[in-house]
């Protein structure tokens, strides 16, 4: 059973309902979508009375899921489930990847051919240090030194490894030496305690079909692993066992999609295997990526011939190399937006009308925007991913919502979601952005942002500007938006790369006069880089310093001792997390540099305590205290 929470619903109100249904002896898994949120409830569900849970103030809808996998199932999880598989890697939810190397581990060429896929493309490798085979006469690989191979090959090239783990006594050993991806073969599909010694990981699970398995017992497998706690499981469809002899299994192309249609899982096509023959395996490759996969595994050897295991339906480098560049044309064709393509052509007919404002997202830089432009008496109009902010905003800030009809019409568009939310809509609505228009973001990290922005802005006639509008509060969301957020504050602004500085200049004059209900005090010219340097000390240092620091027992305990230095260094730790980690790990090379100082400073003032070094002490509170005064003074 799962029941669909409303969008109005509060966190307090989401966990009291949880806490209740599982006070009742059920499990839940919460699940929360960009649109909705689903309480997947598991157990006997029969004794719950659907209309008594629909009667409650914080649900939706109800509806009862019959099929037996709970966890891997759509209905549980909407929204795709995103792997992430090491080095930067991730597959699922539209990152498609393509693993790929030898069948099994052979020694010194394993480098040699991992360069080779990376070369052509491929971001995963894929190797066999441990062989399942038919015949106990057979190679059986090299074990663990096979794997200590694969671990320099990764380390060399930056790409996380796949490989398959046999036996339940050799997980320990693979997640000790940081194995990115365990793959489990199709003789092991329905090994249960395998699998669940498995899911007692982190790490990431590639879980093949087995030879003769239903997609029911792939998605039972999943199941096995995710109800031990592991949800980084990806799925492979790699061939059955049918009476058909002229390959080596028969290629479920039907099972991706209908997978897709089943399971929030990514899914990988494995066109090796399943065809058994050198001559099938590009067209199989090209037919899963056709279908929809999320990736694929091939298997690719520099000497097919002289491989140890399966050498009959590896490619040669050249013929990998050939097939990733009809995979890329075909994931563009079977990817392509035709519907956005179709806004496009529309878009290339509109005009803007001057001084029309467009915002998106209304949280506190969206909403005060939005209330400092109407309040100057510019029409506003606004997108938010919340109904029900977007219609508190209609009763007396902004004049409508910002359709895909409205995008054309505005001088204006501010991005002030979140970074990622903001680039997805800017590509949905690049097309219909009028020509001369002007797009500025929030975000305070600007390198990310800037170089997608600017990329999009390339092909079109309209202008993007990074901004950063050097103003806030400790809280978050409509509610604390206000008009006067800006008056007086700096803005910070970063002008495309290629921009001269008449150029510069141009966009700053028209960035002042459609800003100018906003009030800002200054406007400041900076590149993304130095930005990003600045703000990881002046705004994120101060964030996480303010959020470790009242993480003290003594915090608890404050009042009565506590005056203005206590509320000026914690006024900042209230904030909202998940908009903060993502600001943070996009600037976590400045931000960490930052970081690591001020522990070095910070040991510097211990160590004088710990000795009882009054004069050290005093040198560095006087160190601090001229450094301070100088900083004033520029």
């Amino acid at each position: 059973m799962i029941a669909i929470v409303k969008e109005s619903a509060t966190n307090d109100q989401l966990q009291h309902f949880v806490k209740w249904i599982e006070g009742r002896g059920f499990r839940t898994n919460v699940s929360r979508g960009e649109n909705e949120t689903v309480v997947g409830i598991i157990g006997d569900t029969t004794q719950i009375d659907p209309f008594l849970l629909e009667s409650m103030d914080i649900i939706e809808t109800v509806r009862r899921v019959s099929e037996p996998f709970k966890k891997a199932n759509r209905k549980f999880h909407p929204e795709d489930t995103i792997v992430d598989c090491g080095h930067g890697v991730k597959i699922g939810g539209g990152n498609f990847q393509v693993m790929a190397g030898p069948c099994s581990v052979e020694g010194k060429n394993l480098i040699e051919i991992a360069r080779c896929v990376k070369d052509a493309g491929a971001t995963m490798l894929r190797g066999g240090a441990y062989k399942p085979r038919t015949s106990p006469y057979s190679y059986q690989g090299m074990g663990e030194k096979g794997l200590d191979l694969l671990l320099e090959a990764s380390a060399e090239l930056d790409m996380p490894i796949v490989t398959e783990v046999m036996d339940p006594r050799d997980v320990q050993l693979f997640v000790d030496k940081k194995i990115d991806v365990m793959q489990i073969g199709a003789r092991n599909a329905q090994n249960f305690s395998l699998l669940k010694e498995v899911g007692k990981t982190k790490t990431p699970i590639l879980l093949k079909r087995g030879m003769s398995g239903t997609i029911d017992e792939l998605l039972m497998a999943a199941e096995y692993i995710m109800s031990e706690g592991n949800e980084n499981v990806i799925l492979c469809e790699r061939g059955i066992r049918t009476f058909e002899t002229r390959t080596r299994n028969t290629f479920d192309v039907n099972a991706i999609p209908v997978l897709h249609h089943l399971s929030h899982l990514p899914v990988v096509g494995d066109p090796s295997h399943s065809t058994g023959y050198t001559r099938y395996v590009r067209p199989a490759a090209y037919a899963a990526t056709a279908a929809g996969a999320d990736g694929l595994e091939i298997e690719v050897h520099n000497c097919p011939q002289e491989a140890w295991s399966d050498g009959a339906q590896a490619l040669t480098p050249a013929q990998f190399a050939d097939a990733m560049k009809r995979i890329a044309l075909i994931r563009e064709a079977v990817t392509a937006d035709l519907d956005k393509e179709q806004r496009m052509a529309k878009g290339e007919k509109r005009t803007f009308v001057p001084g029309r404002v467009g915002v998106v997202g209304l949280g506190l830089m969206g909403g005060s925007f939005a209330k400092a432009a109407h309040q100057g008496g510019q029409e506003v109009y606004a997108w938010n991913r919340t109904r029900s902010t977007l219609e508190l905003a209609m009763i007396d800030t902004i004049d409508g919502e910002l359709t895909e009809e409205v995008v054309g019409t505005c001088e204006l568009i501010i991005l002030a979601g979140y970074p990622q939310v903001s680039v997805d809509w800017l590509r949905d609505m690049e097309g219909l952005i009028s020509p001369g228009a002007l797009v500025i973001d929030t975000v305070g990290v600007k390198r990310v942002i800037c170089d997608k922005c600017f990329e999009i802005a390339a092909q079109h006639d309209w202008t993007f500007v990074g901004c950063h509008p050097m103003a806030g509060t400790q809280y978050s969301g409509y509610a604390h938006s206000r008009a006067n957020m800006f008056h007086g504050a700096p803005m910070v602004v970063v002008a495309p790369d290629d921009a001269d500085d008449f150029e510069r200049a141009d966009v700053l004059e028209r960035l002042k006069a459609l800003l100018a209900p906003c009030g800002f005090g200054s406007f400041t010219l900076a590149s993304a880089d130095f930005h990003d340097q600045q703000i990881a000390y002046t705004s994120q240092l101060a964030h996480v310093v303010s959020n470790a620091y009242v993480k003290s027992p003594a915090a608890q305990m404050h009042k009565g001792f506590s005056a203005g230095s206590y509320k000026d260094l914690t006024r900042v730790a209230r904030l909202n997390a998940p908009m903060w980690t993502e600001l943070f790990l996009d600037n976590a090379d400045y931000l960490s540099r930052e970081i690591g100082t001020i522990i070095d400073n910070l040991k510097a003032y211990k160590d004088a305590l710990d000795s009882h070094d009054a004069q050290r002490l005093e040198e560095l509170l006087a160190e601090g205290d001229r450094l301070k005064k100088e900083a004033e003074k520029r």
